[in-house]
């Protein structure tokens, strides 16, 4: 995906036109008890990340991080050999060097929904014409809270490479300053699905098929760490 993998970064926010049923408050009947329960403070030790508003390739270091502005806010270690592409309100984007030269990036993104229907987040991510996506889910666990994997891949009618429309940052809106998504023909993706507090956040670890389970296994290796913070 060109989107993760070079000097575009792909971008999954609520569009209200785009996913209606998600934004639908008459449709967000929870079990509010069953949600996270997140801690109040940033521990001593995290290095708060600035908001960087642009993409960048900020290189992390093996310590604790923590995020400033993005919802849900996260802390999160084990980042030596990621790259922090920057911070929005609604995404967090990392990513790790891939490749003999380096250059191509292999992304895992965090981004916050804003609504508790989680199942009408996993129907708006497989409604997207170019991602196809495997049969069934996994059980899924971050930070402790329970939630759900699926996993897709792009195809892309004549190959090459494609927008991917239900991102609000495409041709029809942008809700952050970065270039549209767009993912390669081939290219593989995990959703992890979870609600925490009042948003429902999707996590996209996304490389070539090629390098794909080498990613999930350094992705995993990362996610293992990672707390929500109040």
């Amino acid at each position: 995906m060109s989107s993760f993998r070079s000097t575009q970064v792909a971008v999954l926010v609520v569009a209200c036109g785009l996913l209606a049923a998600a934004c639908d408050s008459s449709n967000e009947a929870v079990d509010t008890a069953a949600r996270a329960t997140t801690s109040p403070t940033v521990s001593d030790q995290a290095t708060v990340l600035q908001p960087l508003r642009a993409f960048v390739r900020q290189g992390l270091d093996e310590g604790a991080y923590a995020t400033s502005i993005f919802t849900p806010a996260i802390e999160f270690s084990g980042a030596n050999g990621w790259l922090f592409n920057g911070e929005f309100e609604p995404l967090l984007l990392l990513s790790r060097r891939s490749g003999p030269t380096g250059i191509q990036q292999q992304a895992l993104n965090f981004v916050g929904f804003s609504t508790t229907d989680t199942d009408a987040v996993v129907a708006a991510l497989r409604s997207e014409p170019i991602l196809v996506f495997s049969q069934g889910t996994d059980p899924a666990t971050i930070g402790g809270i329970e939630g759900t994997a699926l996993t897709a891949t792009a195809v892309v009618p004549g190959g090459g490479q494609a927008q991917a429309l239900i991102f609000p940052n495409n041709l029809f809106a942008s809700q952050v300053p970065l270039d549209p998504p767009v993912f390669f023909d081939g290219d593989a993706v995990r959703f992890t699905v979870i609600p925490v507090d009042d948003v429902v956040l999707v996590v996209l670890a996304v490389a070539d098929a090629e390098s794909f389970d080498d990613h999930l296994a350094a992705a995993d290796t990362l996610l293992a760490t990672v707390t929500f913070q109040g």
